[in-house]
């Protein structure tokens, strides 16, 4: 528009410097990626869309593992525990740490969660022959009655769940999921020390703010516990 004197005032929403804020249709998300593996006729469009698919996958596999634990009365991550160590251990028990790598969770967060399903009376504990301050783990009799008492529901929900996959579209999953994991973890754990780190003069409080607990080390993740504990 114009003043009485012909010269064109703003007639939006003025920014800092007092000068008119450029239309919001002007803005074009920059590349969130740039190898061009990632990349299909030069835009980051599939890529995104793989993302939000996976995010949103992510969430459909923490309601499941709410349900599934529901159903034989635990916490999802007792669920994930639980399940890993009626798979693992075998007659001579496994140990926390390994339980833990499975799990991707941390050793002490795992103990935590042990000593409450040992009072549900769901795992035994037993020392260790090999090390004196660790213990052995197995599931207990009322555990491996729970799990084969929902084992046919479970078997109609997986199959239903990932009705779509076909047996090389498991094993090529299987190795896909695995190298985002390996390379998550390893990207993650270069920038938590710069997240971590007290904010410089100037710095903005979103830019700085220190890191949360890293995905997985203070409870289960969804994507990683979630299908492999079903």
């Amino acid at each position: 528009m114009s003043d009485e004197g012909g010269s064109v005032t703003a007639s939006g929403p003025m920014d800092r410097e007092g000068g008119p804020v450029g239309s919001l249709t002007e803005f074009r998300l920059p590349r969130t990626v740039s190898r061009p593996a990632l990349l299909a006729g030069g835009t980051d469009r599939r890529f995104r869309g793989v993302l939000y698919d996976l995010c949103h996958l992510g969430t459909l596999l923490e309601r499941a593992r709410r349900h599934l634990a529901a159903v034989i009365g635990v916490t999802p991550p007792q669920y994930t525990i639980l399940m890993v160590i009626a798979e693992i251990a075998g007659d001579g028990g496994v140990g926390v740490g390994e339980v833990a790598a499975h799990t991707h969770v941390s050793a002490p967060f795992v103990t935590s969660e042990i000593n409450k399903l040992v009072a549900l009376g769901l795992i035994l504990k037993s020392p260790n022959p090999d090390d004196r301050r660790g213990v052995l783990l197995r599931r207990s009799p009322a555990a491996a009655a729970k799990i084969d008492g929902f084992a046919a529901h479970l078997r109609r929900f997986n199959d239903s769940f990932f009705a779509s996959l076909s047996g090389s579209d498991l094993r090529r999953l299987g190795e896909m999921v695995s190298g985002i994991v390996h390379s998550g973890e390893h990207t993650l754990a270069d920038v938590a020390p710069r997240l971590a780190a007290p904010p410089a003069p100037g710095a903005s409080a979103i830019s700085a703010a220190p890191a949360g607990p890293s995905p997985g080390k203070s409870a289960p993740a969804s994507c990683r516990n979630g299908a492999g504990s079903r």
